[in-house]
């Protein structure tokens, strides 16, 4: 296996995917595929490259349904998809998170010590949605984790919506205008990912200036720099601390209310 960290092997990769970003824009998909194919030889992890495949995977999509005879033109395929059925959840009272890899209890109402995944896919009773400081839209694929984050910031006074698939995210925001949009960047159970959910969701003129903030396990730097490169407002890196989010979450909501107000 080559080392990724050659200064050879990064000239390669940087080249390869240079030529992958041109086959992209050109819709050559199959070339593009096997382009990536070339650069996880060399680089298995490469950050950029995961990106790329998220994209691809949409133009496949899209370029399915403008072949379909049978899709309606003016209808999203992620429209047609039948929402699956929402698996059921552990008792309410308590939700079962991982802090430094050591589960536990949290009971709602108490404050969450660390924000970190949990490694779980199981969807409890969704949250009571409160009013006041904003209104917040929630994507993580891990139900325990976005519950236990709307929890806490419910808690303190914002109302939030929370989507455990990029699909059903990209379906909510057509419709609606939250005043934030915090997302994992790897969506597993969903055909895509965040960085292409923040793609999508910026062709939405009601949805332009809206804060969108990832908030990942992805700490590699070249993960980071390409979320913040695509226009993202912040990443942050889980495990994070609750007051750090909501700062962050406050200042961004503050700048957004005054460019509203300046508009």
């Amino acid at each position: 296996m080559p080392d990724p960290d050659s200064d050879l092997i990064k000239n390669v990769v940087s080249e390869r995917l240079k030529r992958v970003d041109g086959l992209v824009k050109a819709q050559k998909i199959d070339e593009a595929v096997k382009e990536i194919a070339e650069i996880r030889k060399l680089d298995s992890k490469n950050p950029y490259a995961l990106a790329y495949e998220e994209r691809i995977k949409t133009l496949q999509q899209d370029l399915k349904s403008q072949a379909s005879p049978s899709v309606n033109s003016k209808t999203s395929p992620l429209e047609m998809r039948k929402d699956e059925p929402t698996p059921q959840g552990t008792d309410e009272s308590a939700i079962k998170i991982v802090v430094n890899r050591t589960p536990y209890s949290v009971t709602p109402g108490t404050p969450v010590s660390r924000i970190e995944d949990s490694g779980s896919q199981t969807l409890s009773e969704p949250p009571k949605k409160s009013k006041g400081k904003g209104s917040i839209l929630l994507v993580d694929d891990d139900a325990l984790l976005v519950q236990a984050l709307a929890e806490f910031l419910e808690d303190n006074r914002f109302s939030t919506k929370t989507c455990t698939r990029a699909d059903e995210a990209l379906a909510y925001l057509k419709e609606n205008s939250p005043d934030m949009v915090i997302c994992d960047v790897n969506l597993e159970t969903s055909t895509f990912g965040g960085f292409t959910l923040h793609e999508k969701m910026r062709k939405f003129e009601h949805l332009r200036d809206v804060p969108f903030i990832f908030l990942s396990g992805l700490n590699d730097t070249a993960i980071i720099l390409a979320g913040k490169e695509l226009g993202a407002d912040d990443y942050l890196t889980k495990p994070v601390e609750p007051e750090a989010l909501l700062s962050v979450v406050k200042g961004k909501l503050k700048r957004y209310r005054q460019i509203k107000k300046n508009a």
